[in-house]
């Protein structure tokens, strides 16, 4: 499936996500497990979920760090080497595009969507609003997405660097960072801080930004490493019956 597909599907998806759990009620209806009335949130400071929430970004952090440190190496090191540049270099911008521009900058800052623990359902002031909808922008209406829960889903970066290379570990990549995102968002629902669908949008953004900046940077086909291209080209093909 070619990158653009790949990116429509997941768009698509949290586009329906969004609709059937505003139509249904399912966000509210997920919230409202971890909210006891007359009690709050009860579960908000147990050990878990206070360590996903303080140290699970740490992880994406150290993985964006650790590329645009490979990136420089590798771009003005005396080992220089443009695909391995390349191929660094999307962490840390994935790290900008993903979490910081699309999630934080665009979609927290601007859309003024209340938190759960805002919302009148939950003894909040403010009135339940759709995933997508834009409200009165706020400085404390940052729920759409999650942020805490893009840093998560960031570990996937790997997929994009390694897919069609190192299938198994940009396999690995992608479920670590699905798990990662799901358990952070987890998180952050159980706190009261956001809504099943800011935790599927801020997936899909990383994931639609892997795919944009794959396209932009690495382009496979022309950054197959040169012992892979040149076994399949010495590789005579099969007779022909």
């Amino acid at each position: 499936m070619k990158p653009v597909f790949r990116s429509i599907a997941v768009l698509a998806f949290a586009v329906l996500a969004g609709i059937i759990l505003a139509r249904t009620g399912g966000d509210i209806a997920v919230a409202r497990r971890y909210f006891t009335p007359g009690e709050g949130w009860t579960q908000a400071n147990d050990a878990l979920f206070r360590f996903l929430y303080r140290y699970g970004p740490w992880l994406a952090v150290t993985l964006a760090v650790g590329g645009l440190g490979m990136g420089l190496l590798y771009t003005f090191g005396p080992t220089r080497d443009a695909r391995a540049a390349r191929r660094a270099w999307l962490f840390p911008l994935l790290m900008l595009l993903g979490p910081g521009l699309l999630v934080n900058a665009v979609g927290k800052d601007n859309w003024g969507r209340p938190r759960p623990k805002q919302i009148q359902e939950f003894g909040g002031p403010d009135t339940y609003i759709t995933a997508g909808a834009i409200g009165p922008v706020a400085k404390d209406r940052k729920s759409f997405p999650s942020g805490h829960a893009s840093m998560g889903f960031y570990l996937l970066a790997g997929y994009f660097v390694w897919r069609g290379r190192r299938p198994l570990l940009a396999r690995a990549s992608l479920a670590a960072g699905v798990l990662m995102g799901a358990a952070i968002g987890w998180a952050r629902i159980v706190q009261g801080g956001h809504f099943l669908s800011d935790v599927i949008w801020a997936g899909a953004a990383v994931f639609i930004a892997g795919e944009l900046l794959a396209w932009l940077l690495l382009r496979e086909s022309t950054l197959a490493d040169p012992a892979t291209t040149a076994q399949r080209s010495a590789t005579p093909p099969p007779p022909s019956s």
